[in-house]
């Protein structure tokens, strides 16, 4: 009898930790969160006076360069992106978010299918290799806190720029 309230303990223990780490949200993904509207809607418009700005920019065949700070890049994700490109990321996806910290770019989006719900994100390296030639290393692909196999992961993104291209 006692073996079998250690197996249950024990599968208890399991499922908990498993639901504990299928739950994490990273807290570069909680913090992109915390913004309000009037201050998301303010650098939407800056990033979309600058996006509009290099583009005439390169029409005119001018030089050009460009920088968006964490605030633009995630007031766009938030407001832009779902209203002018509702079909562009699956069901699944919602509240995509952009943070940069020192060399690294973290993303994360909300998952949830009918299986699983929870916090889907990855960190990066990314660096110019070369004239127009930009590098992005994967570190950390994560649901929550179970790491996911990179090769698969990498298979996808191969698999969707082709689509894309």
């Amino acid at each position: 009898m006692s073996w079998l309230l250690v197996a249950a303990a024990l599968l208890l223990a399991a499922i908990v930790a498993a639901w504990f780490a299928v739950s994490y949200v990273p807290p570069f993904y909680a913090q992109t969160l915390q913004h309000d509207h009037a201050a998301l809607e303010q650098a939407e418009n800056e990033l979309l006076e600058r996006a509009t700005a290099l583009a005439n920019r390169i029409r005119r065949q001018q030089s050009w360069e460009i920088a968006f700070t964490e605030t633009q890049l995630n007031a766009w994700l938030a407001l832009h992106l779902p209203r002018r490109y509702r079909d562009f990321l699956p069901k699944e996806i919602a509240a995509p978010r952009i943070a940069l910290r020192n060399d690294r770019v973290y993303l994360a989006c909300r998952y949830e299918s009918e299986q699983l719900k929870g916090v889907l994100w990855l960190e990066a390296e990314i660096w110019l290799k070369g004239p127009n030639l930009l590098a992005v290393r994967l570190r950390k692909v994560r649901f929550g806190a179970v790491p996911l196999p990179m090769r698969r992961v990498l298979d996808e993104i191969s698999h969707t720029a082709d689509r894309l291209s």
